[in-house]
């Protein structure tokens, strides 16, 4: 099944995202067939895609993350500003201005034992982001960069991450399901 590696902000941020996109989507109607919105609910910083992963493979995966991130100490995120990834703006997103790099060493403590046991293959560099849209065609680029401009000192809000979540996904008509696998927290729940 196909897996990922991600954190997960809290509501508050995840409330202004939806209060942003709600915002703005009317400007892009236009081309609403052209643009799929991340569900808010649905919105996360990926660590690690892993892709497929046989169910027979998955606890390992989920052993190695907790490994990986039991100790770890909790760190403060601060999610503002917009930017878009492709010369046509194909993917739409929310940045980090505090935090970054932590995500950064978190992604490389989740990442390095992962691809050392073959489920990940680092690719590119790593920018901690959240996906606001994914863009399917480059008419709409124009307009999302015009927007994108407008939102440069946007706050999405803060929030401590604490924990790292593996999660299955499962691609329908609707869009893709989202399962958490499992979560692992950096040290005990207070």
């Amino acid at each position: 099944m196909r897996t990922f590696v991600a954190v997960v902000p809290y509501p508050e941020v995840l409330d202004k995202i939806d209060k942003v996109q709600k915002r703005i989507a009317p400007e892009l109607e236009h081309f609403r067939s052209d643009i799929k919105w991340v569900r808010p609910q649905d919105a996360h910083i990926t660590l690690a895609f892993l892709g497929e992963v046989d169910d027979n493979h998955l606890q390992s995966v989920c052993d190695i993350v907790r490994t990986s991130v039991t100790g770890r100490t909790d760190f403060t995120i601060s999610v503002q500003g917009t930017g878009t990834f492709g010369k046509n703006a194909h993917t739409f997103w929310a940045g980090l201005t505090q935090g970054a790099e932590q995500m950064k060493a978190l992604r490389e403590a989740v990442c390095t034992p992962l691809a050392e046991k073959g489920f990940f293959s680092p690719s590119k560099r790593f920018e901690p982001h959240i996906t606001l849209a994914r863009i399917k065609s480059p008419r709409p680029g124009r307009i999302i960069k015009s927007i994108d401009r407008s939102l440069k000192k946007q706050s999405f809000g803060s929030c401590p991450v604490e924990s790292v979540c593996v999660f299955t996904s499962e691609l329908t008509k609707k869009g893709p399901k989202y399962t958490v696998a499992a979560q692992y927290f950096f040290a005990k729940p207070r």
